[in-house]
């Protein structure tokens, strides 16, 4: 796209409306939930029914959604995603927001998303609310070649 002085900002803010934005994650966060799941090893290699020592799920209402980690030892984390009036607003386990995400347009034309102030793409916010749930427990570190 050429950038030029009568770019539609009006209509392309409008398509980066927060409920779009909302509904994008949320596809979004399910592929990536997916494909941590699918990198799992199993406990047991070649045992004709494969075990795990943890998992992700996903659950959704019309204005949250949310992955979580259950693991072996009571182990249970999560993130969750919710709309907000203005925002959507990524918790922790206890429920504390973490991030607060506002849908806007960034000198490129596309649509991102502010937090603190700072223009982050989509696939990076994810990055911010998701790595530590998929890669930081002890539990997820050494386990049979993960």
């Amino acid at each position: 796209m050429t950038l030029s002085d009568d770019f539609p900002w009006v209509k392309e803010r409008a398509e980066c409306s927060l409920s779009k934005v909302f509904e994008t994650l949320r596809q979004q966060v399910k592929g990536d939930m997916d494909a941590r799941q699918a990198m799992r090893s199993p406990m047991f290699p070649g045992n004709q029914t494969p075990q795990w020592s943890y998992g992700f799920s996903f659950h959704e209402t019309s204005d949250s959604f949310m992955v979580t980690l259950r693991g072996i030892n009571e182990l249970e984390e999560c993130v969750v995603f919710a709309r907000s009036e203005r925002s959507i607003l990524i918790k922790n386990t206890e429920r504390k927001v973490v991030l607060e995400a506002t849908p806007s347009l960034d000198a490129n034309c596309n649509c991102v998303l502010l937090i603190d102030k700072e223009e982050r793409p989509f696939w990076y916010v994810r990055k911010l609310a998701l790595e530590h749930l998929f890669f930081s427990f002890p539990l997820l570190n050494g386990l049979r070649g993960e």
